[in-house]
């Protein structure tokens, strides 16, 4: 793994070098890329992107570095690309840059909400426990895409049951 890791930051390293991907990406995307990846590609880890009030007006969003029971690793702050799909409508996400260590914005409304929609951010999301209960009834009954009812929400949902403080008394 640690030679994959390192053989692909070499890889676009070389590409930001020669062939200035990130300025063409910069320009395509109208966002600096090359940043965007700097807090990615030049640290260990990934984020935790914790949400409460999912089903409410006001939505906070907070990131913190994931370490696993016993872990200690410095803090790092991510440029994190989000989707959020919701109960109001599961079609099309809402996007968001969560670039600081927590951010409060208008909920996209309805009764649940999935962050992180299609797993396009490589990011843990941890909800607080009414947003976990409102995701039972979108799993149970197939509303959310089977990306995210299978894959990651249940991965996250184990992880997070080996950590010491989670409470997960709604299940």
């Amino acid at each position: 793994m640690v030679l994959t890791f390192s053989k692909n930051f070499t890889i676009l390293h070389l590409l930001n070098a020669f062939l200035s991907i990130f300025e063409f990406l910069k320009k395509t995307a109208g966002q600096d890329v090359a940043v965007m990846m700097d807090t990615w590609c030049k640290h260990i880890g990934f984020p935790v992107i914790n949400v409460k009030g999912t089903a409410t007006a006001t939505l906070e969003i907070s990131q913190a570095r994931f370490v696993q029971i016993g872990s200690t690793i410095e803090p790092h702050l991510w440029n994190v690309p989000l989707s959020a799909i919701c109960s109001a409508d599961s079609t099309s996400p809402v996007k968001l840059m969560l670039s600081t260590q927590s951010t409060t914005t208008t909920a996209p409304g309805g009764t649940w909400m999935k962050l992180n929609a299609g797993q396009t951010s490589f990011v843990r999301v941890n909800y607080d426990a009414e947003g976990w209960a409102a995701l039972i009834d979108p799993i149970k009954s197939q509303k959310l895409p089977a990306v995210d009812r299978l894959g990651r929400l249940f991965r996250d949902l184990l992880l997070y049951l080996q950590q010491p403080k989670t409470n997960f008394s709604f299940f």
